[in-house]
């Protein structure tokens, strides 16, 4: 009944206020609810729902007005071919396999890239950009407080940790730039808040999602003078943070420093140390081997959407996980690229990949291009949030799910909308 209502609700935003109201809305119970809200739907995910009815509401514009105006993005072709490898595998695995549900579920890691169109023709002004900023930042922060005051409400802040990252990326990049969303004294307490909670979530693939952040930049500081400038601000601002950080720690949650420290000292070659995270390391090792092995068997085309993997070794040795489930039990690698090579082969995971790294070659070159500078601070803090997306999804279930996964599409699809923003400002002034 609740789904029902929500999806009416969602419905009659989306068709009868706007596009970008419902997009709102949609981003906003994701944060807070994630999995929950995403569920809260009839036979499909609220996020399907959402994109019917924008392409509906499109529709309906073309039918009203004749005609209706299409945004082209980079790498059209790319993602052509991306979608004909998904409906490739997903007949197949409509024929093959007997869970016909399971199988078109599968086959999202790849249809959520409709967010990278649709994204664009929703959110056509600077304006309607920093609407949705906004409601990430300050949802983020509601999810981070909830998790720092241990707040037990619903399902809130469930998977709090992955969107605190994100938030944080971004806010940080304002700060080191100079150029903000929000009140400065806002958006620093708010960056320390974001901060807190993903140290305190003890989320490792958080953790290392940010960490690949930093590696990114410290590289990517070659390509160019802004790439360096950023890099130079970024470590003085990173290491007063970090000091802040560890006496908050200290104060605060000081059985973090105990619990890390066990951590290290269980994975070293011989320790007797036993824990749960060192024994979680282990479980993804042998689920990761497990799931190559049997994906090379089909490596140009993979097995195909539907096909329900049970890690061999971890159920020789009873270990647990989503494959003991009592009906239809399955195990994700938890790495969303051996997730791609599993179920689309070489070919999928190649167009992948050929795809989001053309991308951010490109994003680079936009960003060292743009003479905007708040617009520029817009692009490099999603640029790095995609970088944190992809670092987090080598060691969660990250592009699979829609609560997660479609954050990834969602922020190239802002970069593509700054990109036009920008080029038509330019052409506005020079009276193109």
């Amino acid at each position: 009944m609740i789904g029902i209502v929500l999806f009416v609700v969602l419905a009659l935003v989306c068709l009868v206020v706007s596009r970008h109201a419902a997009f709102l809305i949609f981003t906003a119970g994701m944060i807070l609810f994630s999995r929950a809200f995403s569920h809260i739907s009839v036979g499909l995910y609220v996020t399907e729902y959402f994109m019917v009815l924008v392409l509906v509401s499109f529709l309906l514009v073309f039918f009203l007005k004749g005609s209706i105006r299409i945004v082209h993005i980079p790498f059209e072709k790319t993602l052509a071919i991306l979608f004909v490898i998904m409906m490739f595998d997903l007949a197949r695995g409509v024929l093959v396999y007997p869970d016909k549900s399971f199988v078109v579920r599968q086959s999202a890691i790849f249809y959520y890239a409709l967010f990278y169109f649709l994204v664009p023709h929703i959110c056509t002004s600077l304006d309607k950009i920093e609407h949705y900023f906004k409601v990430f930042f300050l949802m983020a922060v509601v999810v981070s407080l909830v998790g720092i005051f241990d707040i037990q409400w619903y399902t809130i802040g469930k998977f709090g940790y992955y969107y605190e990252s994100l938030a944080f990326i971004f806010v940080a990049i304002a700060i080191v730039n100079q150029k903000a969303i929000l009140h400065i004294n806002t958006r620093q307490w708010g960056a320390l808040i974001l901060l807190s909670a993903v140290v305190l979530s003890s989320v490792r693939a958080a953790w290392m999602g940010i960490f690949i952040v930093v590696v990114f930049l410290y590289f990517s500081s070659y390509f160019g003078r802004y790439f360096n400038k950023m890099t130079e601000k970024i470590r003085l601002y990173g290491s007063i943070v970090f000091l802040v950080l560890l006496i908050f720690i200290g104060i605060f949650k000081f059985s973090l420093f105990e619990s890390l420290a066990g951590k290290m000292l269980s994975i070293l070659p011989g320790s007797r140390v036993v824990s749960v995270s060192s024994n979680n390391t282990k479980w993804r090792l042998i689920v990761w081997k497990d799931t190559l092995s049997e994906a090379v068997e089909k490596p140009l085309l993979g097995w195909g959407f539907g096909k329900k993997f049970i890690p061999p070794t971890i159920k020789k040795m009873g270990w647990g996980g989503s494959w003991r489930e009592s009906e239809g039990g399955f195990q994700d690698p938890h790495n969303s690229f051996i997730s791609i090579f599993y179920r689309t082969g070489f070919i999928g995971l190649i167009v992948f990949c050929g795809l989001l790294g053309s991308f951010i070659v490109r994003t680079m070159c936009v960003i060292r291009r743009l003479d905007d500078s708040v617009i520029k601070t817009y692009m490099t803090g999603l640029l790095l949030c995609i970088i944190c997306i992809l670092g987090t999804s080598c060691f969660m279930v990250v592009l699979e799910g829609p609560f997660l996964g479609i954050f990834l599409w969602i922020a190239m699809g802002l970069i593509v909308s700054l990109e036009r923003i920008d080029i038509k400002t330019r052409q506005t002034l020079l009276g193109i």
